[in-house]
């Protein structure tokens, strides 16, 4: 497996969220309401699942882990692909140390560290004054934004724009992910796509194989229109592709 390249992104999310704290029977008065805290996570399994009915991308994520958890209770992610470059490679590497960088959290900020080191590397962090904003106003019972609209509701997840990102997917939870063992396959429908830094023509997304993170080579072959002429309408297609076309039908033509 290590010689096979993987695609590398970089999830966010929102723990602590108001709607994740009303789930218990405790009344509102007698919370202790905490304020949000963004989650993040690197993964190098994530594939574009189908473009219709919606587009929908999947991955999966080694358990136990918090942003996975945050995931489930939130109900919306970003997605962002990385460019394959330096900047990428740097932005991947900062998100695979895990969402607990300090010892003292507060010391860290209201992010507790999780996103400390991106200034470094000139990436900011959108949406903080969203969520805290949220928080405020559906604290005492005036919800900023309307739950219900998904385009709404991912506006406030945490959203890295700079260099090294080449596009963002916002994202809700399609349905409650599947835990096989230690792990959990997270399905999710895209919403939007926020664009990212301009990339160089021909640019392609960071990958990672043999260990280190890489970026896509030459072309050894490349595909002509004609080859896909190849399948003809009336031909039945099967659900894994078309035995000798190399084309699969779910949208993953590449």
């Amino acid at each position: 497996m290590r010689q096979i390249p993987h695609p590398v992104v970089v999830i966010t999310t929102l723990d602590n969220t108001y709607r994740q704290q009303l789930d218990s029977n405790t009344p509102l008065e007698d919370k202790d309401l905490k304020r949000p805290v963004p989650r993040a996570m690197t993964v190098s399994s994530m594939t574009s699942l189908c473009i219709k009915p919606i587009p929908r991308v999947a991955f999966n994520v080694t358990l136990p882990s918090t942003t996975y958890n945050a995931i489930r209770s939130c109900g919306v992610f970003n997605v962002h692909i990385l460019a394959g470059s330096e900047h990428g490679a740097r932005v991947a590497d900062l998100f695979t140390r895990g969402n607990y960088r300090r010892v003292d959290a507060q010391a860290a900020g209201p992010d507790g560290g999780v996103f400390e080191g991106l200034m470094e590397l000139d990436v900011q962090v959108q949406g903080r004054d969203a969520w805290e904003q949220e928080f405020d106003q559906e604290a005492t019972g005036r919800p900023l934004c309307n739950r219900d609209d998904p385009l709404d509701a991912v506006m406030s997840v945490p959203l890295l724009q700079g260099k090294g990102i080449m596009h963002v997917l916002r994202c809700t939870l399609y349905r409650r992910a599947d835990e096989i063992d230690q792990n959990a396959i997270v399905v999710g429908d895209v919403r939007d796509i926020v664009a990212g830094e301009q990339a160089p023509e021909g640019a392609h997304a960071l990958v990672y194989v043999d260990r280190a993170y890489r970026r896509i080579g030459e072309p050894l072959l490349d595909r002509s229109p004609v080859a896909d002429k190849a399948i003809r309408p009336e031909e039945p297609v099967e659900a894994g592709g078309v035995e000798g076309s190399g084309r699969q039908t779910n949208g993953n033509n590449g």
